[in-house]
């Protein structure tokens, strides 16, 4: 149990569902591809990972931090942009040049 509410407070990671079944741990759920690795959270729990069985769908989170990558990743601004995200919009601040606007 432990091991799901770790992951359910994961930006990006939905758990959708779980059971346990002969000793098997069983997860489904939707996964960005941006949130951390399901399989790495398992260090410091007591959960052997080859017990631990997940399926995760893929999906675009909208947490700021995950939107702000993306926009960054696809704008690619110049270093006197600096991106941001306030109150649920985005923000570009500094100076760039005619071809990048």
């Amino acid at each position: 149990q432990a091991y799901v509410s770790r992951l359910s407070t994961q930006p990006g990671i939905i758990v959708a569902e779980q059971k346990v079944r002969d000793g098997q741990f069983y997860i489904a759920g939707l996964r960005d591809p941006l949130a951390a690795d399901p399989q790495a959270l398992l260090t410091g729990t007591q959960i052997d990972p080859a017990r631990v069985h997940s399926q995760w769908q893929f999906y675009q989170s909208l947490d700021p931090k995950f939107v702000l990558k993306r926009l960054t990743a696809s704008l690619t601004p110049p270093k006197s942009v600096r991106l941001s995200i306030v109150e649920d919009r985005i923000v570009a601040e500094g100076e760039a040049p005619d071809t990048w606007i």
